[in-house]
């Protein structure tokens, strides 16, 4: 059918201004709707913070990935192992997998927050030994309990774990005979 100007058909609802007002409060509604719900991602900035639920009210900083003797022990570890790649902070859940089953979930929720200090790899980057600096916070018993589960998991993966107290840390040829043997 071809309408010529002025005959188009009205889409306006019958019944008058009651029908006209109905479609108006449904569409204003409608708007509404999708207001809410794209606004929050329209014209949304890196550095707006307001825009960011949740977190836009904490007042993060940036802070050192190692501590100053884990720096100290990083540098003797990369002398120790010039060929390898030395990775720190690692956690568990990069370093084992968990088999499927109905308790995977819970396996790596144990696992998941854990960390090692260092781990070390070959050229290929195949784990060799994991490393944990342990000081005076490692003889609490919460820390205990928790050390112990990083040796279970680390051991039942086949990854040798080298703990090394802080009070006496090893020199180079001490720690590259303690990562040979490992």
């Amino acid at each position: 059918m071809v309408y010529r100007q002025g005959q188009f058909p009205s889409i306006a609802p019958q019944g008058g201004s009651q029908g006209l007002l109905i479609l108006s409060i449904v569409l204003l509604v409608v708007v509404a709707i999708a207001a809410m719900v794209v606004g929050p991602y329209l014209n949304f900035q890196a550095g707006d913070k307001s825009k960011v639920r949740g977190v836009a009210a904490i007042k993060f900083f940036k802070k050192s990935l190692l501590t100053p003797t884990e720096v100290k022990f990083f540098s003797t570890l990369l002398e120790a192992t010039p060929n390898s790649f030395i990775f720190p902070q690692v956690s568990l859940s990069q370093l084992v997998g968990i088999p499927k089953g109905p308790d995977r979930l819970g396996s790596f929720n144990r696992i998941n927050r854990m960390t090692v200090d260092f781990v070390v790899c070959d050229g290929q980057l195949n784990t060799l030994v994991a490393i944990e600096l342990d000081d005076r916070t490692h003889d609490r018993q919460s820390s205990v309990e928790r050390d112990s589960k990083k040796n279970v998991v680390l051991s039942t993966a086949g990854i040798k774990l080298i703990r090394i107290r802080v009070e006496k840390l090893p020199t180079v040829e001490e720690l590259r005979e303690m990562i040979e043997q490992g």
